[in-house]
């Protein structure tokens, strides 16, 4: 089935942004650009990985990341399509979404943060998972974990 217009239209605007954005680095106007064009594209219900809103938000949340960890001088050599981008959160299976609650905001969590954005090394999660995660590795989780249910078990 054909697109619409609207659809085509957006799909256009969207490769336009993502080549300038991959040609200046991330700078003030493409990612203005970007979020101008969330706000005129940004839909509801129906979504899955081929919708121009997923796509947009996908590059939004790459292109703030990149800006962020080059600013930190974090290494960072993951290309747009080096991971996964589901719509629900793989910790919570909560729909995730950009400007919707905070919580349910996808970002671009690192598994190991002594590594930097690199192949291999980056899940995107709810903005709740990752801050619950922290700076933190799987043994130290487990750990705070175990400790919070050895202590609510004491107080039964």
């Amino acid at each position: 089935m054909p697109k619409c217009d609207a659809a085509q239209k957006a799909d256009a605007q969207l490769e336009t942004l993502r080549a300038d954005l991959t040609n200046s680095n991330g700078t003030r106007e493409a990612l203005q650009a970007l979020a101008n064009f969330y706000d005129r594209w940004r839909t509801g219900s129906r979504r899955s990985a081929d919708d121009p809103v997923v796509a947009a938000e996908r590059l939004w949340m790459f292109a703030c990341k990149k800006h962020s960890a080059l600013a930190a001088g974090v290494e960072f050599t993951i290309q747009l399509y080096d991971f996964d981008f589901p719509t629900r959160c793989p910790v919570f299976d909560t729909p995730m979404r950009l400007g919707g609650p905070l919580n349910d905001s996808p970002t671009l969590s690192r598994l190991n943060s002594s590594r930097g954005y690199v192949p291999g090394n980056v899940v995107v999660v709810s903005r709740r998972a990752a801050r619950m995660k922290g700076d933190a590795g799987w043994w130290e989780l487990r750990e705070v974990s175990e400790f919070y249910r050895r202590l609510a078990q004491a107080r039964r």
